[in-house]
């Protein structure tokens, strides 16, 4: 059996809302949404975890959410700062 080939780009999609990674991962793979791209869709809603998966170099494209809202508390510049350690990783 043959192995379908692999997707030709990768999105790496960074929320601490669960429920908008569900529904944006539901999105992105809606065969109408896509258009014919031949991506594969990662979510994760810890902003820590998005670094080492685009140390990686397997991302290709980036959907950072910037606010991050845990315990109640909203950080509004958290992503900020996680885009600014990404971008020192790699070009954006």
């Amino acid at each position: 059996m043959t192995q379908p080939p692999e997707p030709k780009y990768t999105v790496l999609i960074v929320d601490d809302d669960e429920d908008f990674l569900e529904q944006a991962r539901e999105f992105m793979d809606d065969p109408v949404t896509a258009l014919g791209f031949d991506f594969r869709v990662q979510t994760t809603a810890r902003f820590e975890d998005a670094e080492p998966m685009l140390a990686d170099g397997v991302i290709d494209v980036l959907v950072l959410d910037v606010r991050n809202v845990r315990s109640g508390v909203v950080d509004q510049e958290h992503g900020v700062r996680v885009f600014n350690r990404i971008k020192a990783l790699q070009f954006l």
